[in-house]
């Protein structure tokens, strides 16, 4: 459906139409710092996209982040996958058809309405088969908390630490 007709599809289902929403790329992991706390309420722009400086080896589209505000096609940041929206922004979308959210990310961008914040921590994508392969084979449960031993036991997953 593309991810705007996904997300359009879901909060309709769910009765939330008109609240303002955290959306989390499941494609990426995250470590963000330990006080990082999304917002519940946008009042300056109508979405807010975290955002990180681009690795060399990328090719994401390149973001420029001014006076919080993101402009597109130029500058050396990218989009983490982590973003509040405020879903009013969603209502010209049919439910179940397909829309591609950074159609809307870019207009809301030319209205300056699209606001941006540096994600505190690290991320790793692992949406694309060439960093998925680099990374397949790292531990990271070290960086995952004490409460990732008991995650894999209520998942029953094996715990290889």
């Amino acid at each position: 459906m593309g991810t705007a007709g996904g997300i359009r599809t879901g909060l309709e289902r769910a009765g939330w139409m008109g609240e303002t929403v955290g959306i989390i790329n499941p494609d990426f992991l995250y470590f963000p710092e330990k006080l990082f706390q999304m917002p519940n309420v946008l009042s300056e722009e109508d979405c807010l996209l975290y955002l990180l400086p681009q690795p060399k080896t990328a090719s994401y589209t390149g973001l420029e982040l001014k006076n919080g505000k993101i402009l597109f096609g130029k500058g050396n940041m990218f989009y983490v996958g982590i973003s509040v929206l405020n879903s009013n922004i969603l209502d010209g979308i049919q439910s179940e058809t397909f829309f591609d959210l950074s159609q809307i990310f870019q207009e809301l961008s030319i209205k300056q309405r699209l606001g941006g914040k540096i994600f505190p921590g690290n991320v790793f994508d692992l949406g694309e088969k060439e960093y998925y392969i680099s990374l397949k084979d790292n531990d990271f449960s070290e960086r995952l908390g004490s409460s990732w031993k008991e995650f894999l036991e209520l998942c029953r997953l094996p715990n290889h630490k």
